[in-house]
């Protein structure tokens, strides 16, 4: 016979380790986004490696059903469904903590790992026919700032014909053979286009993040940091400085002004561009101990985001990224974003040098080759088609591409945005403006700072790219860099609430100038839907959408939920199975739409002059990418609020920043 779900959780606390399994027809219905995983075609004789799969189980589905948190304690209750036709005899999910979970008590389930939880069946609850569901409990203690994790099918439920056992995790036969030099593929794995049969492997050309291909050369971000000191000495030479010095730099920016000892920048003086931001010490005492810190990040992807592209001008290529992570002093990441400039800027085909080096990765079999490719590409560039190196100072810079990072190491998730310069003299990374990321209170018409009515003017003017109705496309256009904050928050909802501000504008000309451009556009979108949007294009909103609500249906369109990421994160640092995790966010809805665009590129570029004639007067000339750096590249402004004059409008109608 079986049980209705417990919902009631003051009995947690009392409730013997026994199974509570139900009905998944007779329960509240939960939203649950389908895993699209298309198989993928091999053309003949092309050389392609086996398809791994995600570690993601097509037949369970999982959901927090009740929560109930004090101010240092949390009770969670998770409902497993089995969703798929045949009856099941295990399943495992994943709940990533944002913190450790420091669990004092479980029902229902086995538990391992932190603060990546895994959680199994036990012995009475693993089997479950088509329909059914169970439930496992956790309670524990926390640091004052919690989020409840989101809950994840991980790994391969086995169904009741299967012979692997309820504890096995393993993938199945067709990926059992792979050798450790083989690269992951995810749920958006290689598929043949429509044009001319080209093959793209989304984890071997657009994002890397399998364990071999990584390990396979030196990406470390000590070579990162030496390489741009370097630069930066030859540039300014009367501050010459060490990689494991300009990473001290770096967090020391974050410290507050005063702190000891101090790295000779400007240190923390609680604002930028004018608004209030958090001085965090956690974070900042790296600055201490340079030479350990540095040592404990590990790269866990590097990104091909020419989806980034300007793609009306074409100036530049779009943007070259490494992710980096910290597991082991809490959990922290830098992410190089390089902006990398075209070399033939209003050409195209200026582009394709590059992208061909991407896509010929997918039939590369040999994750030390890729690895190889990669190193020369990121630190010594494509010299033979004037393209230099990713790691470039330049590609940091003010109106270039950006460092950002993602911190939890004092809580709570915070992401920043940083430019390296010369400031004042010296050689450094600076904290600025987070880009894409207004003020929530600027949505406040009784707001009395002249920014406000400013911004809002341009909100409407520009709010047609917020309008796009593919989830992948649509993006915020910032006007004025004086608009954007200091800081984004993913963790508390406050800042970044723009729908929660945005109430004291109702009923106002502002909110009947949002319907009017909405309207005239002939979008579907109501007025609340395109504040969440514009949400979901901050950090915060876009790293961690249950924060903001934004992860409900209908929120960002009709039908249409933002996306999940990974829990504060969309790579994760926690390695399974060979390769770093990926967000559902980056598997089902961004990943597919930039293998979408690769391939279209890379297919019109097949049909167009890829060496350009030079027609004097008409036809750009290909710009010389000078191995030497001038320091005037460089200068940040001379105070701590860096962007509040040092950088132009970030206005643009055809990019975004994106996850990933």
């Amino acid at each position: 016979m079986l049980r209705q779900p417990v919902t009631a959780l003051s009995l947690f606390l009392a409730s013997a380790l026994v199974c509570s399994t139900g009905n998944a027809a007779t329960a509240e219905k939960t939203a649950i986004s389908p895993i699209i995983e298309p198989e993928p075609i091999i053309l003949p004789g092309e050389p392609v490696e086996p398809i791994i799969k995600l570690p993601v189980s097509k037949t369970i589905s999982c959901a927090l059903t009740a929560r109930s948190t004090t101010a240092t304690t949390y009770e969670l209750n998770y409902r497993v469904t089995n969703s798929g036709a045949k009856a099941i005899t295990s399943w495992q999910v994943q709940l990533p903590f944002n913190q450790d979970p420091k669990i004092t008590k479980v029902s229902n389930a086995k538990i391992s790992g932190q603060p990546l939880v895994t959680a199994t069946n036990i012995a009475t609850n693993g089997t479950l026919q088509s329909g059914q569901y169970t439930e496992f409990k956790l309670a524990g203690n926390h640091n004052g700032y919690f989020v409840p994790p989101t809950c994840s099918p991980y790994g391969n439920s086995s169904s009741s014909s299967s012979s692997s056992s309820s504890s096995s995790s393993s993938s199945s036969s067709s990926n059992s053979s792979s050798s450790g030099s083989s690269s992951s593929s995810s749920s958006s794995s290689s598929s043949t286009s429509s044009s001319g049969g080209l093959v793209i492997n989304v984890d071997r050309s657009l994002i890397v993040h399998d364990q071999a291909t990584l390990g396979s050369a030196d990406f470390s971000l000590s070579r990162v940091m030496d390489q741009l000191a370097a630069q930066l000495n030859a540039a300014n030479p009367s501050d010459p400085i060490s990689g494991s010095v300009l990473f001290a730099r770096m967090w020391d920016a974050q410290n507050p002004v005063g702190t000891r000892p101090a790295t000779g920048i400007a240190q923390c003086n609680g604002q930028v561009n004018g608004w209030p931001i958090e001085c965090r010490l956690g974070e900042g005492a790296q600055a201490a101990s340079p030479l350990n810190f540095i040592t404990q990040y590990i790269p866990i992807a590097l990104v091909n985001r020419f989806d980034l592209r300007d793609q009306a001008t074409f100036a530049d290529c779009g943007e070259y990224r490494v992710v980096y992570a910290n597991p082991i002093s809490s959990r922290n990441f830098i992410i190089f974003e390089a902006q990398l400039p075209n070399p033939t800027p209003g050409l195209a085909s200026g582009c394709s040098p590059i992208q061909n080096l991407w896509a010929n990765l997918s039939a590369n079999n040999s994750a030390v080759s890729r690895a190889a490719t990669l190193a020369n590409f990121y630190f010594n560039g494509i010299p033979a088609s004037n393209i230099g190196p990713v790691i470039d100072s330049r590609n940091y810079t003010l109106n270039t591409g950006q460092i950002r990072t993602n911190q939890f190491m004092s809580g709570p998730w915070l992401l920043k945005e940083y430019k390296i310069g010369i400031q004042n003299g010296k050689n450094t990374i600076q904290v600025v403006s987070v880009k894409s990321n207004p003020v929530g209170g600027l949505f406040e018409t009784r707001n009395t700072d002249p920014r406000a009515a400013a911004f809002q003017a341009d909100f409407v003017q520009n709010l047609p790219t917020l309008l796009q109705p593919n989830l992948a496309t649509f993006f915020i256009s910032m006007a004025n860099n004086a608009h954007n904050n200091g800081q984004s928050h993913a963790q508390i909802p406050t800042e970044n609430d723009f729908l929660g501000h945005f109430a004291a504008s109702r009923g106002t000309t502002f909110e009947s100038a949002i319907a009017a451009k909405i309207q005239q556009t002939g979008s579907a979108l109501s007025v609340d839907q395109v504040i969440n949007r514009a949400t979901a294009m901050t950090c915060g909103g876009c790293h961690e959408p249950g924060t903001f609500g934004i992860s409900a249906p209908n929120a960002v369109g009709p039908g249409q939920s933002w996306p999940n990421s990974a829990g504060f994160v969309h790579v994760s640092e926690f390695a399974f199975n060979g390769e770093f995790p990926l967000s559902t966010a980056l598997t089902q809805v961004f990943l597919p739409a930039r293998k979408v665009d690769l391939e279209n590129f890379l297919s019109s570029a097949k049909r167009i002059q890829i060496d350009p004639i030079i027609i004097p007067g008409i036809t750009p000339v290909p710009t010389p990418i000078s191995p030497v750096i001038d320091a005037k590249d460089l200068q940040l402004d001379s105070t701590n609020s860096v962007n509040t004059s040092g950088e132009t409008p970030t206005v643009s109608p055809v990019r975004a920043k994106r996850a990933g």
